[in-house]
């Protein structure tokens, strides 16, 4: 497999690991690191990418990389500890289950036709109204209303048409409307990341049998990081 190929698989899941994180994180917390978040949320938008470049940028990555070099190596998850907001089984179990879910859409093709559509009505509204999004400019992408309309999009369109997808977390968090939201829209982000790695030609197939150099790429980006 070419390495370049590789390459742009570890930055998909990276992008799909540092959405768990932050869900983990608010849902436990209610707190959310701004500038991961911007990065994944900011790639919803993006429908017409000529690299994956245009997607995701490898500096922007860090928190993911980390995730996948320690949750797909032999050794990394009992290596790893947790402070109760950052539970390394605990995102990878996140991991699976939105791995699922992803699947489960792309398999219903109308319904996956109709995110499709609203995603594309998302990037055209961003371009007209808040040309900041596609810069990455953290006020623009985290708009109150942007988060509101991608947590729609997944309300209106995933959470009817597939398997229900249970977020665990204190209660105190979980029941603010406004971290609801924000949890939906990384939801929808992961999905998003998810798409790209099926359409990269990845498959959970490829994970086992490729862990290892996945595991080195990340690897690589930190140290360069």
């Amino acid at each position: 497999m070419a390495e370049q190929k590789i390459e742009n698989q570890t930055r998909a899941l990276a992008a799909v690991f540092q959405c768990c994180a932050q869900i983990q994180r608010i849902a436990n917390t209610g707190f959310w690191d701004e500038r991961s978040c911007a990065t994944v949320i900011r790639a919803i938008g993006v429908t017409t990418p000529d690299t994956v470049d245009d997607i995701y940028t490898a500096d922007q990555l860090t928190a993911g990389f980390e995730l996948v070099a320690t949750s797909l190596s032999k050794s990394g998850l009992a290596g790893m500890s947790s402070d109760g907001s950052n539970d390394p089984l605990a995102i990878l179990m996140l991991f699976n289950k939105i791995m699922a879910l992803s699947a489960a859409l792309q398999n219903r093709k109308e319904v996956f036709n109709e995110l499709g559509n609203r995603i594309d009505a998302f990037h055209d509204r961003m371009i007209s109204e808040n040309q900041g999004f596609m810069d990455g400019d953290l006020q623009a992408v985290l708009r109150q209303d942007v988060l509101r309309e991608c947590a729609s999009i997944y309300q209106s369109v995933i959470s009817p048409n597939c398997p229900k997808l249970l977020i665990p977390g204190r209660e105190e968090c979980l029941k603010i409307s406004e971290n609801q939201e924000k949890i939906r829209t990384l939801l929808l982000a992961a999905i998003r990341g998810f798409v790209l790695w099926d359409q990269l030609g990845a498959s959970k197939l490829m994970l086992l049998f490729h862990r290892g150099r996945i595991v080195q790429c990340a690897q690589e980006h930190l140290v360069r990081n």
